[in-house]
């Protein structure tokens, strides 16, 4: 119970708060109640950066390092990949003032990425190619303390700095205009939720693979509850 079970139930908790979380902020920054946590691009990064751990190690990399080390590099690579696609979306995208253009730029690093992970996969060994397509599926069997403790340090602070922002939020949600009105400065919260919203993602991913639809299906089920 100690050493399987409960580590992948508080695993699931927070990666599942964190998605859910980021979902909600997401939607509210970019007024589109359909904007997910990999509308910016971390998740398909992630893809990208585990692939290519995988590929690079093929076959040899759970002999070499062993099972749970090679676990940690693919969490590491994809970590790596999602912070770095959400960075190329970021510095594309005129510094957060034009909500169109996150977006549009978002769609096409999740298009350049998806080609990438497909020629990866395509170019990947046997064994690797089954470890790739297993990690994009979503799984929790991982999980340990280590992984769920890595996961809490990133998640709880930044959700609760987002929690702290949602008056700023809400007003957000009277416009744009009608914010800065009310004295938000729309383009630093913008920043620093999809920031935050990054994190979360990505260090969820790293360790549970691509499950993000979460985010977009958890905050609409709460606003029916």
């Amino acid at each position: 119970m100690w050493q399987g079970r409960l580590p992948r139930i508080a695993l699931a908790l927070f990666v599942g708060e964190g998605l859910a979380i980021a979902g909600v902020a997401l939607q509210a920054v970019f007024g589109n109640p359909l904007a997910e946590p990999g509308l910016v691009g971390v998740s398909s990064g992630a893809a990208v950066g585990a692939a290519a751990v995988t590929v690079a190690g093929g076959a040899a990399l759970p002999a070499a390092l062993g099972a749970t080390a090679a676990s940690w590099a693919i969490a590491a690579g994809a970590f790596a990949g999602g912070v770095l696609a959400t960075a190329v979306v970021a510095a594309t995208a005129r510094g957060g003032r034009d909500v169109a253009r996150i977006i549009l730029v978002g769609v096409a690093v999740n298009a350049v990425c998806g080609g990438l992970v497909s020629g990866l996969t395509f170019i990947a060994e046997p064994a690797a190619r089954d470890r790739i397509v297993f990690w994009q599926m979503g799984s929790f069997a991982g999980g340990d303390w280590t992984s769920t403790a890595i996961v809490a340090a990133v998640t709880v602070p930044s959700a609760a700095v987002l929690w702290a922002l949602a008056r700023r939020l809400d007003l957000l949600g009277l416009g744009e205009a009608q914010a800065g009105h009310l004295g938000v400065d729309v383009v630093t919260l913008r920043r620093v939720v999809i920031t935050l919203t990054a994190l979360i993602v990505a260090v969820g991913v790293a360790f549970s693979g691509i499950i993000v639809f979460i985010g977009l299906v958890v905050p609409h089920a709460l606003r029916l509850i």
